[in-house]
C-alpha cells in the first residue's frame, strides 16, 4: 500500500460532490436550517480515512445532521442549500443538547436548528488554538393546525351544519 492509497477514501469523500458541510470559519458564523435527517456514524481520521476508536477500542462516534438552509455557494454546482452539521466536538454537542432541552423537544425532521460559533475557549496548551464554542436554538416542527388534523381523520373543524 503506497502513502497515497491512504488518501483514497478521504479524497473520494471530498470530491464526491456530496452535501457540503456547514462552515464555521469565523466567530459569529451562524447556520440555520430545517432538519432533513440525522444519523450517527463512526468518526474517521481526516488524514488517513481510518475509523477512529478510543483507547479501549470502542468506536468514536459523531452525529451528522442534514439541514436545508438559505445558503448558496457559487462554487458548488446546483447548490440547493443543503448542509451537513457534523457534531463531533463536545462544545457543539452541548449547545445543541441545551437547545433541545430548552425547547422541551427532541430533534425531528422539520424542526429548525440554528448553530452559532460564538468564541474560542482558552487554549489548553501554548501554541494551540482554543476550541470553538457554540450556542444553538431549536424550534420543533409546527404542530398540525386544527383543519389539517381534522382532515387527516376525514372531517373538518368548521362544519356548515349545526350538530343538532
Amino acid at each position: 500500500m503506497s502513502a497515497n492509497d491512504a488518501f483514497d477514501d478521504v479524497n473520494d469523500m471530498l470530491l464526491s460532490g456530496g452535501v457540503p458541510w456547514a462552515k464555521f470559519d469565523k466567530i459569529g458564523a451562524t447556520v440555520t436550517g430545517v432538519v432533513q435527517s440525522a444519523k450517527s456514524r463512526q468518526s474517521r481520521d481526516i488524514i488517513t480515512g481510518e475509523s477512529k476508536t478510543w483507547d479501549n477500542g470502542d468506536p468514536m462516534m459523531e452525529v451528522v445532521i442534514t439541514i436545508k438552509t438559505d445558503l448558496r455557494d457559487p462554487e458548488v454546482e446546483d447548490d440547493d442549500g443543503t448542509r451537513q452539521l457534523v457534531i463531533n466536538k463536545s462544545a457543539m454537542k452541548t449547545a445543541i443538547a441545551q437547545a433541545l432541552r430548552k425547547a422541551k423537544a427532541k430533534l425531528e425532521v422539520g424542526g429548525t436548528l440554528t448553530v452559532k460559533y460564538t468564541e474560542d475557549a482558552e487554549p489548553k496548551q501554548r501554541g494551540m488554538n482554543g476550541a470553538k464554542q457554540f450556542e444553538a436554538s431549536y424550534t420543533p416542527p409546527a404542530l398540525l393546525d386544527a383543519d389539517d388534523l381534522a382532515a387527516s381523520f376525514g372531517g373538518s373543524v368548521v362544519d356548515d351544519e349545526p350538530p343538532f
